[in-house]
């Protein structure tokens, strides 16, 4: 073993063991990877990559050195054996006439076959895994200085120490998401541990890059961190300030506006709903629900408990209007969990009671 890690004699492959077939060459290649995953993060240049592959495979490493001259000339004699010298590589379409057309290419060098089709990286599988670690550790760093701060807070402590369960709404989604940061931790712990290795080998490995642009995918970024905080905005937030009351109201007013009132709706709510109810009636809401409810798959007719509600807020008896709205939307809630999931009732039922 060398000072660096890379072991000085290692298992050897034999060319005459492989066929010149696809098949074959993907044997071949996989073999190789197996033999240097052991010690490939140790590998520091592409250069050293290319050299340590050829070394494996007789009889081409015999008198091989580490230089470029050598290593190329090595690859040439691996591609001319395996009969990929000459070869033109073709891609074509078909177009709606059912005709076939020939897209231009160019043609890859020698380095880049072998990287492409033996290889099987065309990456340095550390500088992959230094990339991935570094934004690994910098979602861990933010889930645990926002854990930090929940444990700081009363009703966190309360927990803590006594297991005291929180009462009141505000307090129950602030345990919700501190526990949500626990479990991300874990999860960013977990990956930094042990999965972050084969996704830096994945990002290493060559894609047929005449294809590539047939297989680009918009969210691949999701699997180079798979936890909330590595979807970016697509993700589930951690932080419980965060949570965004508002963006769901502000949808009939003019784009111009809607930044404007989500501000006001923080500050000064009773200008907010002002300004709602001059762009959307009350009346116009009422229809609304009374359109909705005749399409719901609902047991009982709620028709004349709407009617009821629309007279206590039009009165303005908001104490008796939240009485009986509250049991609606628990309701209407109930019924479409049961709707979309029935096998899970009986968990609705404990939910319910929590």
């Amino acid at each position: 073993m060398t000072r660096s890690g890379i072991p000085k004699r290692r298992k050897l492959i034999s060319i005459n063991d492989y066929g010149k077939t696809v098949k074959d060459l993907s044997r071949l290649g996989n073999d190789i990877q197996a033999i240097l995953k052991p010690y490939i993060f140790e590998i520091s240049t592409v250069q050293q990559l290319r050299f340590e592959a050829l070394r494996l495979i007789k009889p081409f490493n015999q008198n091989l050195k580490n230089n470029p001259s050598s290593i190329n000339r090595k690859v040439e004699e691996v591609l001319n054996y395996l009969g990929m010298i000459g070869k033109k590589v073709k891609v074509s379409t078909l177009l709606d006439d059912g005709k076939e057309e020939v897209l231009p290419v160019n043609d890859p060098s020698n380095i880049e076959m072998f990287e492409l089709y033996i290889l099987g990286f065309d990456k340095l599988p550390a500088n992959q895994l230094k990339l991935l670690k570094l934004k690994v550790e910098e979602h861990l760093r933010y889930a645990n200085q926002l854990i930090k701060e929940y444990e700081s807070m009363d009703l966190i402590i309360a927990y803590m120490e006594g297991g005291n369960q929180p009462r009141n709404h505000e307090s129950k989604t602030i345990l919700d998401f501190y526990k949500r940061a626990l479990n991300e931790r874990q999860l960013i712990i977990d990956y930094y541990l042990d999965g972050v290795y084969e996704r830096a080998l994945r990002n290493s490995r060559t894609r047929d890059k005449f294809m590539s642009s047939l297989n680009f995918d918009l969210f691949a970024f999701m699997d180079d961190f798979p936890y909330e905080l590595g979807k970016g905005l697509y993700g589930r937030s951690l932080d419980f300030r965060k949570i965004n009351c508002a963006q769901h109201r502000v949808g009939e007013f003019h784009l111009q506006e809607a930044r404007t009132m989500i501000s006001k709706y923080h500050f000064d709510k009773e200008d907010f709903y002002r300004r709602f109810f001059k762009l959307k009636s009350k009346d116009k809401i009422f229809q609304s629900i009374e359109y909705n409810l005749s399409y719901l798959p609902l047991v009982n007719d709620r028709t004349e408990t709407f009617k009821e509600l629309k007279r206590l807020f039009s009165s303005k008896k908001w104490l008796a209007f939240y009485a009986l709205a509250l049991p609606q939307v628990e309701g209407l809630f109930s019924r479409w969990f049961v709707q979309q999931t029935p096998h899970r009732l009986s968990f609705l039922k404990r939910f319910l009671k929590k």
